[in-house]
């Protein structure tokens, strides 16, 4: 594995130090001082990290916050390139029965000098029971970074195109899609929002719970090789047996 490694950064002006991106809380990655959070892993640098407790009808107590959600990454080289793993876990993805919770985590990626070409996401999940459900949206702003203004509502920044993941367990057997991964033209950066929606209000015996989501961002040096994204998709397919790929 290659050495982590420390980068400095312009950013509002001011000069800031990235720091490596290791195992830790959520709380960990987000900057609470106002200013750009970075962390590096090899070339990939993690930015803008954001959370957020949506719609629920659950305790404070019982909500996940950003200090009950760990993050793990992981580095995984590819023949051509590698792969940054960021796995969003928490014992408290979980509702009972009559609950319901959507929680939103979103940050950017930039890898340069290399580009990003495809991003994946991986549910760890077999607990829902229908009619619950635990659905996970991840939306992109591919060849963009998300910003969220002070005023205004959060938009992908110019010349990003919005693309989605969806990944989901409706509490059968069957019918779920555990894995989905979107392969684009090569880009610099890459936002990733997701949207983690924990339903169990449907009726008697809905529960709703998942061990977390897992993003997987693949980037290369340029130019972008075929043999590459053959990899990743390998990859995504190793994680998981089942699953779409699309």
């Amino acid at each position: 594995m290659k050495k982590l490694f420390l980068l400095a950064a312009f950013t509002g002006g001011s000069l800031m130090a990235a720091t490596a991106c290791t195992s830790g809380t959520l709380d960990s990655y987000i900057q609470t001082t106002g200013a750009n959070y970075l962390c590096t892993l090899n070339q990939f640098t993690v930015s803008d990290v954001f959370f957020k407790v949506g719609a629920t009808n659950l305790s404070t107590t019982a909500q996940a916050s950003a200090t009950t959600i760990n993050v793990v990454p992981t580095i995984t080289h590819l023949t051509g390139g590698d792969s940054l793993a960021l796995a969003f876990s928490s014992t408290l993805f979980s509702v009972g029965n009559g609950f319901f919770v959507n929680y939103d985590i979103r940050y950017n990626i930039d890898p340069p000098p290399d580009i990003i070409i495809e991003i994946g996401d991986d549910l760890n999940t077999n607990t829902p029971h229908a009619p619950g459900f635990a659905h996970v949206d991840t939306k992109l702003c591919v060849g963009g970074k998300w910003i969220q203004p002070t005023l205004g509502p959060l938009f992908c920044d110019s010349p990003g195109t919005i693309s989605t993941l969806h990944v989901f367990h409706n509490g059968d057997v069957s019918g779920n899609q555990i894995i989905d991964a979107l392969i684009f033209p090569a880009v610099h950066v890459v936002g990733v929002d997701n949207f983690i929606d924990l339903d169990a209000m449907g009726g008697a015996g809905a529960t709703s719970s998942i061990t977390g989501v897992t993003n997987v961002a693949f980037a290369t040096p340029e130019p972008a090789t075929a043999g590459l994204a053959f990899a990743a998709l390998a990859l995504m397919a190793s994680r998981r047996l089942r699953g779409k790929v699309r």
